[in-house]
Parts: structure tokens; sequence; C-alpha cells
């Protein structure tokens, strides 16, 4: 329903072009107590703002309600771009997004079905959701080495293939942002930087053994910590990207993880690992732990933080606490959130996963996406498969 309320109000049609504009509408005027049908036409012929109808100001309760609208382009060759929108004194409203009219195409309202637009046959014009301006499949392929165990979390950054190995760097403690659009972060899979906004639309692989392969942006990473420090390593990290689930830099979604960049030597599993860190709703001091870090961890182990009852994501970490020597190798902590999982169910065999049914999954500009197989053995494992990434 569309009402105007008082002599202040009014509905207006914005042409964008010196062309034959047809504009026919039917409504009422309601004082509650009597009920004036009215009917108005129009044919703009410039580029202009035209009012169309006026609210009135009889009674106690005045209303005016459209019941019908057509602005229809009787050009024969003028493209005309018609806003509809709502003037309230000198504050304008608009009704609907511009709508771009081609020669016998017209903007209707009804009272049954709200605005629409019809081609110049008639036909019903609808947007899809796959209005995209770039289209790209990347391929990627990766050859593992051995992952440290079953249901052990194994990253393939540093492997070879395309995109070649990615590395974290030495940005030290306090860490660093990523961003896949820039040399520093080459390895992960190359996106570019859009004019609109990037989807992953659909995943393709195929593995040499069976397993979950997920897709994680990479959003901060750091290193420099002491592996042989069971104290608390103090972070005053850089500043998480706006890549989190809604696009911000609040965390949700965020997850936390070691990442083994050199072999470790600790003799023993360690379930002592814990990180203090600041929720995507802002309260810090919360505590992470792990539920165990691996004896010997191998390059490319992964090993997640769990997070305090309640969170839904790190918007930044305060401090690294191993609690047992890892004796000899490297790690680095690393901020990161899923973009995609596809599950490979057999070894050898393809797979196909659409991130989404409708809109695909929003990948934020920047993203460092690499590879991460949770694997059912130890054998090492190549993948091999491809992204179609959408820009709308």
């Amino acid at each position: 329903m569309f009402r105007l309320i008082g002599t202040s109000q009014s509905l207006e049609v914005v042409t964008s072009a010196a062309g034959n504009i047809s504009v026919n509408a039917s409504y009422f005027d309601d004082d509650t107590t009597t009920i004036l049908n009215k009917s108005v036409k129009y044919l703009i012929t410039t580029a202009t703002t035209t009012s169309i109808f006026f609210g009135q100001a009889v009674g106690s309760n005045p209303a005016t309600q459209l019941t019908f609208l057509s602005v229809f382009n009787a050009s024969s060759s003028v493209v005309n771009t018609v806003t509809i929108q709502k003037k309230d004194t000198a504050t304008i409203y608009p009704v609907l997004p511009s709508v771009t009219l081609n020669p016998g195409e017209s903007v209707m309202y009804t009272q049954n079905r709200g605005f629409f637009v019809l081609d110049a046959n008639g036909r019903e014009k609808i947007q899809r959701y796959s209005n995209k301006v770039i289209g790209k499949n990347i391929p990627f392929y990766k050859i593992g080495t051995a992952p440290k165990a079953a249901a052990i979390p194994y990253c393939f950054s540093k492997d070879s293939g395309f995109p070649g190995a990615w590395a974290v760097g030495a940005p030290g403690l306090n860490g660093r942002a990523t961003d896949g659009t820039t040399t520093t972060d080459a390895g992960c899979i190359p996106l570019w930087t859009p004019t609109g906004s990037l989807y992953l639309a659909e995943e393709e692989l195929t593995a040499t053994q069976a397993g979950l392969i997920q897709l994680w942006d990479f959003m901060w990473v750091n290193s420099g910590l002491v592996v042989t420090t069971t104290t608390a390593q103090a972070i005053t990290p850089v500043a998480l990207p706006a890549r989190d689930d809604n696009g911000s830099t609040n965390g949700l979604g965020v997850q936390a993880a070691l990442l083994v960049t050199t072999a470790t030597t600790n003799a023993a599993n360690i379930t002592n690992c814990t990180i203090s860190y600041t929720n995507s709703d802002g309260t810090a001091g919360r505590t992470g732990t792990m539920a165990s870090f691996p004896l010997t961890a191998n390059v490319g182990t992964l090993v997640f933080f769990q997070l305090q009852a309640g969170d839904r994501g790190v918007r930044s970490v305060q401090s690294v606490t191993l609690g047992t020597s890892l004796v000899t190798g490297a790690v680095s902590l690393v901020l990161m959130r899923n973009a995609a999982s596809i599950c490979s169910p057999l070894a050898n065999t393809p797979s196909v996963t659409p991130a989404s049914k409708v809109v695909g999954n929003r990948l934020y500009n920047g993203s460092c996406l690499l590879p991460v197989l949770w694997p059912v053995s130890a054998t090492a494992v190549t993948i091999a498969g491809s992204v179609d990434i959408e820009e709308r």
C-alpha cells in the first residue's frame, strides 16, 4: 500500500532524458468519512521532475492512496532512466531503485502486486541473482607431503603446484593482515580487486585420498613465537582486516589456530596450549584452549583452538601460551575464516559442490584463500580442482 499523508507529501517521477514518457495514475482521497476517486495523466517530454499528485488535507485523518500507476516509455528510440520517489516537504524518499526503460517498456503499480516492470511485449522483467559483471574459473593443484595423522588438519600453503608456495613471512609477534591481491601473499588462490562484489559460486575437486577439503581465508598471521617459552607471549596485534562473516573487523566466524612452518620435536602430545583473546562481541580476556598439539608435528600441520563457551569468533589475540616446550621448530598463530568446504569421499574421484544454491559465498576484498585437508590417513596427498568466482 502506497499512501501520502497531508499536503506536504507528493509522488514524483524523475526522467533522465528528453523523450516521451506517458504517466497514468489512479488514486483516492480518504478523510475517513468521504472517499473521492481521482485520476491524472501526463506526457513528460524532457529530463525533469514531475509531481504526479499531492496528499490532501481534508478531515481529521487525511490520506491519499495510490491504486494504479503506469509510467510508459512511449518514445520510439530514447532510453530513459526513471526514478519514482516520495517527497515530504524538501526531503526525497526513493520508492524503488531507478529503472532503465527501453522504448515500449513500463513501470507499473497495482494494489495487489506493488511495483513491477514490463518489457515491450508486456512480459514482466525479473532481475536474476546471476547478473554478474565478471566470471572466472580459477584452477589449483597442490602436491602435498604426508599429513601428521588422520583427522589432524593439513595446510597445503607450503606445497608446490599452482599457485606456488605461500609463506607467513616475518611480521613478528604482532602479526600482519593478509591481502591476497598483493605479491606478499602470492601463493593463495589468485583473486582480483572487484568494482562490485566477489562470490564463490562453485568448487570442483579431486584428491588422491578421501577427506574433507576446505578453503580458508587466512586473514591475519604472525611469526616469532618462541617454541621453548612456556609462559604467555604477549601480542599487540595489527587490526584484523574487514573480512569476517559480515565483512567487518569484528571477527564473527573467525577461528584461531597454530600453523607449523618448521617441524617441531616435542616428544608427546601437548594439551595445555591456550590463547587470551577478544571475542567478536568485543569482550576481552576470553580463553581459548587446545585439545592436543601433536608430538613431532610436521610442516603444514594446523591445530585449532577451541573458543570459550558462547563465543562466535575471534577479533584479536592478546597472548599465546604454549604451556609445554615444542623443543625445536616454528609455529605461527593464524586467524582465519572458512569460505567453502567440499567432501572428497573416494580417492581420485571428482566432487562438485555449489557454494550456495542461490547467491554464492561472499569473498571480501583481499581474501587469501588456502586449501586445508582433514585427512583420513597419514599418506601424502595431491589435490586438484578449481573454483568458479563471480563478480556481481
